[in-house]
């Protein structure tokens, strides 16, 4: 059976006119990305294309999975696209290849904007932190990182800083990466010379996780 887990929480309000992004992760079994992977292109097509900013492929830390995102001018235009074990069911091989799908909306940070496509890198870092359960917990790490990003995009760039409008508290980034020996490189130069983590950040973190994925052939971001 497919674990589905779409997040969502009332009380946290909807992004009504700005855009919102929808992250997909889709766990599959092992051998079985290539057919989901087929059956994400395959439904990703034709006028739902303009809305695919990447797809990605795991390669190390959490295996067997992909993750998709995707931009809408609104929140009522995201539900015009679903994209879910429905979409995947017609295409031979998919929905049985896959055992768990999560969805989540979210919004970048004010100022940070989201890179729309392009050739950034080889790798890109998928880094997710929950927050604190508390009412500072999100303008205060927004504005560390507001103040930080500009440095730190000096050393290679950020494709998305962005915070859940559902489920639990929690922000996630993606950083692009030529090469893994870049990416080591770049954390320590940005370390050694103050530019990271945000100053003040820290504190307002429950926890934190962090892969390691490829680009798909037809990824938007690659």
């Amino acid at each position: 059976m497919i674990a589905v887990s779409k997040t969502s929480n009332p009380s946290r309000p909807m992004a009504q006119d700005r855009t919102v992004f929808n992250l997909t992760t889709l766990q599959c079994i092992p051998g079985g990305v290539a057919a989901v992977l087929e059956g994400i292109h395959k439904s990703l097509v034709g006028p739902r294309a303009p809305a695919l900013l990447g797809c990605w492929i795991s390669e190390i830390g959490s295996l067997n999975e992909i993750v998709v995102l995707r931009s809408f001018p609104s929140a009522e235009a995201l539900d015009e696209q679903a994209f879910g074990e429905a979409e995947l069911a017609p295409h031979a091989g998919a929905i049985d290849s896959l055992v768990g799908l999560d969805q989540g909306l979210f919004v970048s940070f004010p100022g940070l904007p989201v890179h729309a496509g392009g050739k950034l890198g080889g790798f890109y870092e998928i880094r997710t932190y929950a927050l604190r359960d508390a009412p500072q917990a999100l303008p205060q790490t927004i504005a560390a990182w507001q103040e930080a990003a500009p440095g730190r995009v000096t050393l290679s760039p950020l494709v998305a800083a962005l915070q859940s409008l559902s489920g639990p508290p929690r922000i996630v980034h993606i950083w692009p990466f030529e090469t893994l020996d870049q990416r080591q490189a770049v954390r320590a130069d940005a370390f050694q010379k103050g530019l990271w983590p945000p100053r003040g950040s820290l504190q307002w973190l429950d926890g934190a996780k962090s892969s390691i994925y490829i680009p798909a052939p037809f990824s938007p971001l690659r």
